[in-house]
């Protein structure tokens, strides 16, 4: 989602503002949602919120998502602890913990996602 969407709520919408999004937009995760709130991304009324806030009926809810970061990966030849691996999935043993899902990326595990695209790459 990347055009901003605008919300009144009515009386079957007044959970916490997070759950009640995460209905709504379902391409994006909770913990994202919750990030945007943190951001300021999500205003109620023209006004900040925490993610824990209850909507009440008529509540103006606006959400301008954050752009998408452009990342341009290259392979990189880094050796890789592989535990498993078949066609579809691969294991890999790291000191490090990696987020995988692209709206949670750490760019600072840059490298390991690198290594990543080449040991798939070579499977092409």
């Amino acid at each position: 989602m990347t055009d901003e969407l605008k919300l009144t709520i009515d009386s079957a919408m007044t959970g916490r503002i997070d759950k009640e999004l995460a209905h709504h937009l379902a391409d994006s995760s909770r913990s994202q949602l919750q990030k945007w709130i943190e951001d300021g991304n999500v205003t109620v009324n023209g006004e900040t919120v925490k993610p824990k806030y209850k909507l009440a009926v008529g509540d103006r809810v606006v959400v301008q998502p954050e752009k998408p970061q452009k990342i341009d990966l290259e392979p990189e030849n880094i050796p890789l602890d592989i535990v498993y691996e078949d066609d579809d999935v691969i294991v890999v043993a790291s000191d490090t913990p990696v987020e995988t899902s692209l709206p949670l990326l750490d760019l600072n595990n840059i490298p390991q996602i690198a290594a990543f695209i080449m040991q798939w790459s070579k499977r092409a």
